[in-house]
């Protein structure tokens, strides 16, 4: 990340193609090889620790945005970052965005969201991403695939309750969870889910009682042994007991 020295935004005289997230902002991200988003730096202060300390700390940024002439926005350089995804990620947080995304697209907004410290913020939005439904069997192929995104989506986004519900909604999933695994950008996390899904598999198998289990978050990111055992100082400590299938 980098600023480069403060320029004028061309939109207004057509030489340049800029998505606007706030109509005067004062901030020109260029993401990626070439696109460029305009938004107020008090937004992205406001949305992002990490943006907050570039642009009020003694970072290059924040030099140029206090320094800069009147009406021109400064550039943050991003090239590492999918314009695609930013655009998404800054229109959600600022209430303008509509979009149904797919678990590909939306993986990759809350990964960048993870990058930004903005995953917080991004939850608020995100009770209907992992929301999960009733098992609708003429399309249980997809469902169970829907469980599986909806578990990577809570993890990141650090929802325990989702993931908590979503894991008991695998806990008898014919699907084939490692092929979803690897499929993930980060096949190691991908990899221990299902490894905690297929612990959660065999305990019920030969659970007399019929008790599903499930996963807590909490767990799960510092376990040393099996997953559906309770952690030294764990919060959620309903989560590690047998529960009969309920609603959610």
């Amino acid at each position: 990340m980098s600023a480069s020295p403060p320029a004028l935004d061309q939109d207004s005289k057509g030489t340049s193609n800029i998505t606007k997230i706030c109509q005067n902002g004062d901030v020109i991200l260029a993401v990626g090889p070439k696109e460029k988003i305009r938004v107020a730096s008090d937004f992205l202060k406001h949305i992002s620790p990490v943006f907050k300390a570039m642009l009020d700390g003694p970072m290059s940024e924040g030099e140029a945005l206090r320094n800069k002439p009147p009406d021109s926005p400064i550039i943050i350089s991003l090239p590492e970052d999918s314009p695609v995804a930013m655009i998404r990620l800054l229109r959600i947080l600022y209430g303008a965005n509509d979009f149904d995304p797919t678990f590909e697209a939306f993986y990759d907004v809350i990964i960048l969201a993870d990058k930004y410290a903005m995953t917080e913020r991004l939850k608020h939005f995100g009770f209907g991403w992992v929301r999960v439904y009733p098992l609708d069997k003429e399309v249980i192929d997809d469902y169970y695939r829907g469980c599986w995104e909806k578990l990577v989506t809570s993890y990141i986004l650090n929802d325990n309750t989702a993931f908590f519900h979503v894991s008991s909604c695998l806990s008898n999933s014919a699907g084939v969870l490692v092929d979803w695994a690897t499929e993930l950008p980060n096949e190691v996390l991908g990899l221990r889910l299902a490894l905690a899904i297929g612990e959660i598999c065999a305990n019920n198998l030969v659970n007399k009682e019929r008790q599903r289990m499930r996963l807590c978050l909490d767990r799960f990111k510092t376990v040393k042994g099996s997953f559906l055992d309770k952690g030294e100082g764990c919060e959620f400590e309903h989560y590690h007991r047998r529960l009969w299938d309920d609603s959610w």
